[in-house]
């Protein structure tokens, strides 16, 4: 099992009312530094709490020059699996991550 850091940004607090995941960064081999960081551009409707992004400090300019959400998830398992993670291996750690990430990342990068 690997254990990787994980965090990411959002547009509010809920995904059942389309806040969506607008950044995710890893840390996957804290031994090299090795880490991968992007801003995502969800695909369809967004809801944004104006208190979200005053706290993660994106903008929606920001928001609209990222790469495409789905364009992301092939980034980073096209990363993880150059390196030979494969994906019942990896084991995300950080803060809250099983209670708030991972309900975005299971809803917006499959």
């Amino acid at each position: 099992m690997i254990f990787a850091g994980l965090d990411i940004e959002t547009t509010g607090t809920d995904p059942n009312k389309n806040h969506r995941l607008i950044q995710i960064g890893i840390a996957f081999d804290l031994s090299s530094g090795r880490k991968i960081n992007y801003d995502v551009q969800p695909i369809g409707d967004i809801n944004i709490q104006a208190e979200a992004l005053g706290i993660n400090h994106f903008t929606l300019a920001r928001i609209g020059a990222a790469k495409l959400q789905n364009e992301i998830d092939n980034l980073i398992a096209a990363e993880l699996t150059s390196v030979g993670y494969k994906h019942n291996e990896i084991i995300p750690v950080g803060w809250n991550v099983g209670g708030f990430d991972m309900t975005f990342i299971k809803k917006e990068l499959p």
